[in-house]
């Protein structure tokens, strides 16, 4: 795949080149394999421009109770050019967000290029998201995680140590948020696993193959009805609807059911 527009930066890390494409409309983000990584609409930097990341903000139409300011908090895991980031730093300007990025060059590229917010509720860090979740201590109510690379992602993302160290810092009402590839859906271990350790799982499969996985420890106990009203209130807010990816919603049962 090519991607549009010119090239306006490039450089190397250790982990390989970073570049940024500009087609005067957009700016993409690639790791010198010619496929995007990030896409920033530069007259409204906080539109999302993929389904994928569309439906991992559909935990937002699952809130149902006011919350208190220590529950607001939010883990992005992988930072990309920072457009999810910049997304819930306006639908959610009380909250509090930290960003993990690998690569320092990254971060860089995303504040120079993508208009990645100054705001002083965002703490970016740059540490490899593996390690940072040993070591956190927080609770979130909501966990993104979103680790890839140019070959593809991180494998440790399916793994049962990395999901065992990103529930232990879910707080019991919040949503765990993980951006996995077509081929996942096969990963019958990677449902199990989830199943012993939350009550709520819900899937949605999008055009482009990304396979949203959402999960929580409580059960949310929530009416379609009140999920559809709660997604067309959020579309003027976010800029674009979350309709097409609520039709997708899958929920996997638990036995016990």
């Amino acid at each position: 795949m090519t991607i549009p527009g010119k090239e306006i930066f490039s450089c190397h890390d250790r982990h390989g080149p970073i570049q940024v494409f500009d087609d005067g409309n957009k700016r993409y983000l690639a790791f010198g394999n010619d496929d995007e990584q990030s896409c920033l609409l530069k007259n409204a930097p906080s539109h999302l421009q993929y389904d994928y990341t569309k439906a991992m903000l559909l935990p937002l139409i699952f809130e149902t109770k006011d919350l208190q300011p220590a529950e607001k908090q939010i883990l992005i895991l992988g930072l990309g050019a920072g457009s999810l980031a910049n997304c819930l730093l306006k639908q959610l300007p009380d909250h509090s967000l930290t960003a993990v990025e690998l690569r320092q060059a990254v971060i860089d590229v995303a504040y120079d290029y993508f208009e990645l917010s100054n705001h002083i509720s965002l703490t970016v860090l740059t540490a490899d998201a593996k390690h940072h979740i040993e070591n956190d201590r927080q609770q979130y109510r909501l966990i993104f995680s979103d680790i890839y690379s140019a070959s593809g992602m991180d494998d440790a993302q399916a793994q049962k140590s990395y999901l065992t160290h990103c529930l232990r810092l879910l707080a019991t009402h919040g949503w765990l948020v993980l951006n996995f590839w077509r081929e996942h859906r096969a990963n019958d271990q990677l449902l199990n696993f989830l199943k012993l350790h939350c009550q709520e799982i819900r899937i949605v499969t999008t055009e482009s193959g990304n396979w949203i996985v959402m999960a929580s420890k409580q059960r949310q106990i929530i009416g379609h009805k009140q999920l559809l009203s709660n997604a067309k209130r959020l579309a003027e807010p976010l800029g674009f609807s979350l309709l097409p990816s609520l039709k997708r919603l899958q929920t996997i049962k638990h036995k016990a059911y």
